[in-house]
């Protein structure tokens, strides 16, 4: 359920805020959802770490560490959803993207 008024967009200020997933959901679905979102991050972080190794032929530390962290965080919280799914549990996911633009310094 994504609450469509929560969203926020502030032209003046450079960022906004889109709610990406807010509700209880019961486990299979929580458990694809929050995999989703991981799984879209690291891929991310992967594209990153291939580019960076096409045109430096070294790795990007800070994505390998970011793919690291959220491969950590895909495994604990797999289990955790599984665990509440063992037990009929409904797993309450909030997610949100956040972003900011930081103006560009002043040309001279």
């Amino acid at each position: 359920m994504i609450d469509i008024a929560r969203n926020h967009v502030s032209r003046a200020t450079s960022s906004s805020t889109q709610v990406l997933a807010d509700g209880a959901f019961p486990g299979r679905q929580a458990r694809d959802l929050v995999l989703a979102l991981l799984d879209a991050s690291a891929d991310a972080h992967k594209l990153r770490n291939w580019t960076a190794q096409v045109h430096t032929e070294s790795p990007d530390l800070e994505a390998l560490e970011w793919i690291a962290q959220l491969e950590a965080a895909r495994e604990e919280l797999g289990d955790r959803i599984a665990a509440a799914r063992a037990d009929g549990s409904q797993v309450r996911l909030r997610a949100t993207l956040q972003l900011e633009i930081e103006p560009a310094p002043a040309r001279r």
